[in-house]
């Protein structure tokens, strides 16, 4: 699996993010220099509003809201409140929050949720991997080596990235004091590992301290690109 893909959700959320913000303050901008005025739906199709005001300067003006909703927000006939730009009264919106805000509220939802599934990516595909070698390599150190008895290979229900679980190494090992099993999992990974599981044992390094922090031993499997 490629290591780099999770970076353009968390890239396009940064944009869209971005965007949100901008539009979000050239609308407050907007909205500080134009006159709210009266006006009346005239029109409503396939949820969309036409709307039609009369400006200071009695000149009629009609234009349509930028946010459709279905069902409409208002009816035919029914009085709204209108903010329009004196210098170009066809520069003018609805004034509720849907028609506000909603653009700047639709781009701020989508670029959350692509930087969160992008965040969420990069950290199991590029930065969980490494934390778990440098904590291998930790445990190596300091910690106690047992020989596991590998029990077989199962997916990791409880991860999923793009519709693909990963694998995981299951072993277990009798506790020779307590006479208790202990099962260990390997880390996470993003090929089934069974063909090249050649021996019934494998290598736990086990905290003293702390015996529910360990490391399964995978070395022998091949890396992926």
């Amino acid at each position: 699996m490629k290591r780099t893909w999770p970076w353009i959700f968390v890239i396009v959320g940064v944009l869209m993010l971005t965007a949100a913000v901008a539009r979000h303050f050239n609308r407050v901008s907007e909205q500080a220099t134009m006159v709210e005025t009266s006006g009346r739906v005239v029109d409503v199709r396939e949820g969309c509003i036409t709307v039609e005001f009369m400006t200071q300067a009695q000149r009629r003006v009609e234009f349509t809201g930028s946010v459709c909703q279905k069902p409409p927000a208002f009816a035919r006939g029914e009085p709204v409140s209108v903010l329009y730009a004196p210098q170009d009264p066809a520069r003018a919106s609805i004034n509720t929050f849907a028609q506000n805000w909603f653009v700047s509220l639709f781009f701020a939802g989508m670029g959350l949720i692509s930087s969160l599934v992008g965040g969420v990516c990069v950290w199991f595909i590029t930065l969980a991997p490494g934390r778990a070698e440098r904590r291998a390599q930790e445990l190596k150190r300091i910690g106690k080596s047992i020989q596991a008895r590998v029990m077989g290979v199962e997916p990791n229900v409880a991860l999923s990235i793009n519709g693909r679980h990963p694998w995981r190494i299951v072993a277990q090992w009798l506790d020779p004091t307590s006479r208790k099993v202990r099962l260990f999992y390997s880390q996470n990974l993003w090929f089934d590992p069974t063909p090249y599981l050649t021996t019934k044992e494998l290598q736990v390094w086990v905290d003293p301290d702390r015996p529910n922090r360990y490391s399964v031993d995978t070395d022998f499997l091949p890396k992926m690109d």
